[in-house]
């Protein structure tokens, strides 16, 4: 090697970038280590729908091509997360009675 690593110092350096960069994937890609500033969620699907809704009660007073394509926009967002929700649910069976 060039600066005199050894294969294991190198294995380390990859293993240690791969990990850093699976927490940034998780955490949004904010994998600033001197960064103090708090950790902000994901929102659930249910605050990411009532948000989608207030924003459809505001632009349904807006008649205008860039209101209705934001609009249609937001009903397919909330079509695919609720059909996401619903794909994700486990299915059960109940039993019947005898």
């Amino acid at each position: 090697m060039l600066d005199g690593s050894t294969v294991l110092e190198i294995f380390e350096s990859v293993k240690h970038a791969r990990e850093v960069h699976k927490n940034s994937l998780i955490s949004g890609g904010d994998n600033d280590i001197d960064d103090d500033s708090p950790v902000i969620e994901c929102p659930s699907y249910h605050e990411a729908l009532q948000a989608a809704a207030t924003i459809q009660r505001f632009i349904a007073e807006i008649n205008g091509p860039f209101a209705r394509k934001l609009g249609n926009l937001l009903a397919t967002f909330g079509h695919e997360t609720q059909l996401e929700v619903t794909c994700s649910c486990k299915v059960s069976l109940v039993p019947r009675p005898e």
